[in-house]
């Protein structure tokens, strides 16, 4: 599922169930029900020569770089540098995709 206001780039690849969202419920006012308060919309960016694994959820307004691999069941709820190989819950950088690199 990805809802709109996501940019994806060229040769993404996605397994089955990723959600990528760009849209929010608002909830600050504590003084009005969060289902009256509206909602927020942040661009979400996907670079090329991602690959996405199975059941990731990526949150409104992050950016994954390109040639990332994002770890099956990942929750990405922070930016991702290119050539990173992301997982779990938040998810966070395991290594690094460059020749040479850890």
């Amino acid at each position: 599922m990805v809802y709109g206001g996501v940019e994806i780039g060229d040769y993404v690849i996605m397994g089955p169930d990723v959600k990528i969202y760009s849209r929010n419920h608002r909830f600050d006012d504590t003084t009005i029900p969060i289902a009256m308060q509206g909602t927020v919309t942040k661009k979400t960016r996907i670079g090329d020569d991602v690959w996405i694994g199975t059941n990731v959820v990526i949150v409104p307004g992050v950016s994954v770089g390109s040639h990332c691999v994002i770890g099956a069941g990942a929750v990405v709820t922070k930016d991702i540098p290119d050539w990173s190989v992301v997982g779990g819950a938040p998810a966070r950088i395991i290594r690094s995709r460059r020749a040479g690199t850890a």
